[in-house]
This record gives C-alpha cells, sequence and structure tokens, in this order.
C-alpha cells in the first residue's frame, strides 16, 4: 500500500533499532515526523543526523519510568505541536528456567515489556484526549502471546499482557476516537533475536515451524503497523494481527510423507 502521513506524527518506543527503527523508516518515507523513546543515546543522535531536526526527535527514555514516558510524550508535543499516531515497540527478554528465574529478571522483563506499553497507552491516550482528534496506537506483542516461549515464561506473560491491553482500550479509548491494535510478530530478523538465529540447532528447528523457511524482515511488520494507523484500516479496533507466515499453524506434523 501507498500510505501517506503528511502532516501527522509517531511516537514511536524502541526506534533506534529493529522493528522500532523499521517503523521510524517507513513513517518518515510516508510523509510523516517521529517521536523516538528509546535508552540509545548513540543511536537516536545518529538517526537526528541523517533525518533531521525537522522530521526526527530523539528522546532518550527508560520506558519503565513513568516520569520518562510522560516527558517523552511532553517532548513531542512541544517540538511537533502535537501528536497523531503511536507504535509501542520497545521490548527485552530475559530466558531461564520458570522455577528457578529470579523475580528481578521477572520484574525487568515486565517492567518493559508490559508496564511501560500500558503507561505510553495512558500518556499517549491523554494527548489525544486533550487534543480531541483522531488517533491510534499498535502494540507490537508477539505469537508467544498465544504459544509460550521455553525458558520465557517473563515474555510470554508479558507479551499476552501487551494483547489484553490492547483490547482493554479499544474499548475505553474508542470515545476518543482512538484504535487500539496489537501486531503479534513470529520471528524477526532483529537483534533480540540473533542469539537464537545465530545457534545452528535452534534456527533449525524454528525454521520447520515456519512454512517461508525464514524470519520476517523488521520492515514486513512495520508496513502492517503503518496499515493499522491508516484511514485504510479505519474499522479495525482491538485487533490481534498475527503476523508470523503461518508459523502458529504448522504445530501438527508434517504428514505428506504417508502419500508417497
Amino acid at each position: 500500500m501507498k500510505f501517506d502521513f503528511k502532516h501527522k506524527v509517531a511516537l514511536i518506543t524502541g526506534g533506534a533499532s529493529g522493528i522500532g527503527l523499521a517503523v521510524v523508516s517507513n513513517y518518515i518515507d510516508a510523509g510523516g515526523q517521529v517521536v523516538v523513546a528509546d535508552l540509545n543515546q548513540q543511536r537516536l543522535a545518529e538517526l537526528t543526523e541523517k533525518y533531521g531536526t525537522d522530521t526526527f526527535l530523539g528522546v532518550p527514555t527508560d520506558v519503565s519510568n513513568e516520569a520518562q514516558v510522560n516527558h517523552a510524550v511532553e517532548a513531542g508535543v512541544q517540538k511537533f505541536g502535537h501528536l497523531d499516531n503511536a507504535f509501542l515497540v520497545a521490548g527485552a527478554n530475559k530466558l531461564g528456567p520458570l522455577l528457578d528465574q529470579s523475580m528481578a529478571d521477572y520484574d525487568f522483563v515486565l517492567n518493559i515489556d508490559l508496564r511501560g506499553v500500558v503507561m505510553f497507552i495512558k500518556a499517549f491516550g491523554r494527548q489525544i484526549r486533550t487534543q480531541a482528534t483522531p488517533g491510534t496506537i499498535v502494540n507490537i506483542a508477539s505469537i508467544n502471546a498465544l504459544v509460550p516461549e521455553p525458558l520465557g515464561s517473563a515474555y510470554s506473560i508479558a507479551k499476552a499482557g501487551v494483547q489484553m491491553a490492547t483490547q482493554s482500550a479499544s474499548l475505553e479509548l474508542a470515545p476518543f476516537n482512538i484504535r487500539t491494535n496489537a501486531i503479534l510478530p513470529g520471528l524477526v530478523n532483529t537483534p533480540l533475536t540473533e542469539s537464537m538465529r545465530e545457534n545452528p540447532e535452534i534456527n533449525a528447528e524454528m525454521m520447520k515451524n515456519i512454512p517461508f523457511k525464514r524470519g520476517a524482515d523488521p520492515s514486513e511488520i512495520a508496513q502492517v503497523a503503518l496499515f493499522l494507523s491508516d484511514d485504510a484500516s479505519s474499522y479495525v479496533n482491538g485487533a490481534s494481527i498475527v503476523v508470523d507466515a503461518g508459523a502458529t499453524s504448522a504445530t501438527y506434523p508434517d504428514l505428506s510423507q504417508l502419500f508417497k
């Protein structure tokens, strides 16, 4: 699709790398301006130089810190005058056995992946309510909201929470003309999945359940995110769109050998 986000401003968390960076690039290519909330100050500086201050505002942000979350929203409004779309992408993971993993690890993952999303929904939603203009929120969850990740219970629980936060927000924010949807990506070629993809045995196991036999390019997720923020999806609200090349449909054994 050809998107047009001229005169629109997006708030993007985790926009310095991976899916978030792909959203930044695609949104700017469609004529929009972006406010990027991310911890990586060096990458924010590099992206500011690349895109220019008329288009790009980087705000160093710990998405698990409510004061910093509110500041990111306020900084975006101060810079560009308004906000229109939010893409809540920032995420992290720590693997460990359920019975042995520390609650500190759980707090780390849940604070970033779930609490951070909820706080940005609240801060962005209040801003749109004040503006009295339409708005959209796209939350990046994961197929692990539906299919648990072995040794990744904290991540799976957080992403399931993001899916429910999306549905809750879709009801409560609709009166303010805010649409809230989620994307549940499968394997995406980002820094978060690099260690798994570089392990030959784990990568081979993942490929067994992906009909396309590859991970997604971050841009393939970003394009769906932009669709959910475009008027083309004006009646889509509270949806969780799985973007996984069919991986969640491929858990049954391959029976083709029976017909040979």
